[in-house]
């Protein structure tokens, strides 16, 4: 958990790869906690993709923004393996021995959070000094407190 929140801080994507799939259908190929691990996964949007393999057959879902893909099983077929070429904006998945046009091209770019302003404060910067003022009395503030920093209340 300590590298996911990691990436999330740092704004960078995450690949998590294990051999059980956790999407769903959950069935006999899932991983037995598969929930967990989306409620865990869903608080970190920047895990672009789950990739697998356990469920022979290949498969792929996309869970809000994460591509959840299962690579097929190799056995007895030859056409069953992968190149994934990795970029900070998609996955290119191609499939056996064609890399020229891909299985899958798979967006992984994430939107940058927004976050609003505050309003009512004004911040002056002078040479070693910094000021901050609003213009409106901070929630349980006294109305004396914001102009005198020594200001004391016996009654609190």
């Amino acid at each position: 958990m300590d590298l996911l929140d990691e990436s999330l801080a740092l704004g960078e994507p995450v690949i998590c790869m294990t051999h059980d799939p956790i999407h769903q259908p959950f069935d006999g190929h899932s991983m037995l906690n598969s929930v967990e691990m989306l409620d865990i996964l869903n608080g970190y949007p920047n895990v672009a993709m789950w990739l697998d393999g356990h469920n022979h057959s290949g498969e792929y879902d996309l869970e809000g923004r994460r591509h959840h893909l299962n690579l097929k099983g190799m056995q007895n077929e030859a056409t069953s393996w992968y190149q994934l070429d990795f970029s900070s904006a998609k996955i290119t998945v191609y499939q056996a021995e064609n890399t020229t046009t891909p299985v899958y091209d798979l967006n992984i770019l994430r939107p940058l959070p927004t976050v609003t302003s505050p309003t009512g404060f004004t911040v002056e910067e002078a040479t070693g000094n910094a000021s901050l003022t609003w213009d409106a009395e901070p929630a349980g503030g006294h109305p004396c407190c914001h102009r005198t920093p020594s200001c004391y209340h016996p009654e609190r």
